[in-house]
């Protein structure tokens, strides 16, 4: 199974994918991240009446559909609802969670996910607010990641470390 590449929406994600370089892998995006970037295979939000925004956003840029959409709760434009799936943390820690547990992932590469102050969102607005509190939610998942997930920057890379080619070829 290839791996799975999940996109955030922080300032490094270009950054992040210039120095992953090509990867044979599927594509999640959480939330706006599936705004910035071409085909993709799943798009995940705790979100769901932003993310059906996204979603039409997205077709009205004329950027390509053929994406599965996954949220907690049920909306327009949701295709998976996951209700049995923990919630608390960040959205791209539920998409870490789905991709584990529901589409059967073994290796998971963050980027443009840092879960870091310092960086804001790659359209430049500011994180709205802390995310040192979402931290107690990733430390506690990281059994659960059991060594699949890797990141590519911040202080998610320190917590999971960094991926390597070696890593995801297992």
């Amino acid at each position: 199974m290839k791996p799975l590449l999940i996109l955030g929406y922080a300032a490094c994600l270009f950054d992040d994918l210039a120095a992953m370089g090509p990867i044979d892998a599927d594509l999640m995006a959480v939330n706006r991240a599936g705004l910035v970037v071409g085909a993709l295979d799943h798009w995940v939000s705790l979100h769901p009446d932003q993310l059906a925004g996204f979603v039409a956003a997205r077709a009205a840029g004329g950027l390509v559909g053929g994406f599965t959409t996954w949220a907690p709760d049920a909306g327009p434009g949701i295709d998976r609802v996951t209700t049995d799936v923990e919630r608390f943390g960040t959205s791209s820690l539920y998409a870490i969670r789905i991709a584990l547990h529901k589409l059967g992932y073994r290796r998971v590469i963050l980027a443009g996910v840092p879960l870091d102050d310092a960086q804001p969102y790659a359209d430049g607005s500011p994180i709205p607010r802390r995310l040192g509190g979402h931290r107690v939610a990733w430390h506690h998942a990281v059994p659960e990641m059991d060594g699949r997930v890797r990141s590519l920057s911040g202080w998610t890379r320190s917590l999971l470390c960094a991926p390597s080619p070696a890593w995801w070829a297992a």
